[in-house]
């Protein structure tokens, strides 16, 4: 029996920015939690997801549907493609039935202002469900219920949407291939030592099953002084590859050295695991710090004290023969 996963990610940055936390489209405002729900399900079997959309603004009409979604570009930002209700060739809106309200896909239903509603999700693939990896997004749109809005002007000032992720693994007995590879891991070779020294990550998804990678960057100078940036858990999505960023008090942050002067050689690597994976991941790079601007004052002013020099001699020589 395959032991069911169903974990809530606390922070919408651990995987793709869809606007979850708040969506505004002039005086609308909805709010929904969680804003992504990650499962891993045994075909046949079937979890249940409670959802709490928040209206902040006036009276609304909402409908509810269900999208897939593939990865837009390297920075973990969705690419919304299909309504399932509308296109749906593996027949994967029968996996989603709605408990609480009894709602089908496309119905509407009226949220008050400042009212909350609890939404329950049942999620339940078929027997015969490959095993594999399924993106969702779970999306509410609105329209304002009130008749004073004019309708040439309705449908661009009163309306707004707002979606959950939904990620799934189906697999039929636990074993789930996560597999990563290090795509980029990159800094200049030669800096100013005024300069930040920023390290791009960037690594792909090249097995079955999304993953976060959990690591870090450790860099040593020739000094023996060491620094650790902690990689953020961002949800990699198969098929994809995605720039990852540093974590800093629960903040998404650039991976960069904090040294406020480079100086001498800084050796970095990077080391990660994935969840699954018995693979330690590793690579190391060097940069080089070089105190580029006074060298090059330096030079400038030595360039122009030869000038001088030769300039005086000449005239000199000039003098001397009376020329």
């Amino acid at each position: 029996m395959l032991k069911k996963l169903a974990y809530i990610t606390a922070f919408a940055f651990l995987f793709l920015t869809f606007k979850t936390n708040l969506v505004k489209a002039q005086n609308v405002s909805l709010s929904i939690s969680p804003p992504i729900l990650e499962a891993v399900i045994k075909p046949g079997e079937k979890i249940e997801q409670v959802y709490t959309l928040k209206n902040d603004g006036p009276d609304a009409i909402i409908s509810v549907d269900i999208f897939t979604f593939n990865q837009a570009d390297d920075f973990g930002n969705p690419r919304i493609s299909k309504s399932i209700k509308d296109y749906d060739p593996l027949s994967v809106k029968y996996w989603f039935s709605f408990k609480e309200p009894q709602l089908s896909l496309g119905d509407k239903f009226s949220l008050k202002q400042g009212e909350e509603k609890k939404i329950t999700l049942d999620i339940n693939p078929e027997d015969n469900t490959p095993n594999g990896d399924y993106y969702f997004t779970l999306i509410f749109r609105t329209e304002l219920d009130n008749t004073f809005v004019a309708p040439e002007t309705k449908s661009s000032l009163s309306q707004a949407e707002i979606g959950s992720n939904i990620l799934i693994t189906i697999s039929k007995d636990g074993i789930i291939n996560r597999k990563a590879a290090v795509k980029e891991f990159k800094a200049p070779k030669i800096i100013d030592s005024f300069s930040p020294l920023t390290y791009q990550v960037k690594l792909a998804n090249i097995g079955e099953g999304f993953f976060k990678p959990f690591g870090k960057i450790t860099i040593e100078s020739v000094l023996g002084k060491k620094y650790v940036l902690n990689l953020a858990p961002q949800n990699i999505i198969t098929a994809s590859s995605r720039e990852i960023s540093c974590l800093e008090n629960e903040r998404l942050v650039p991976c960069r050295l904090p040294a406020k002067f480079l100086f001498g050689p800084y050796k970095a690597t990077l080391s990660f695991e994935v969840e699954n994976d018995k693979k330690n991941y590793s690579k190391t790079i060097n940069s080089f710090g070089i105190p580029v601007i006074p060298l090059l004052a330096a030079f400038l002013l030595l360039i122009t004290l030869i000038f001088v020099k030769k300039t005086k001699k000449k005239a000199l020589d000039k003098k001397k023969t009376g020329v």
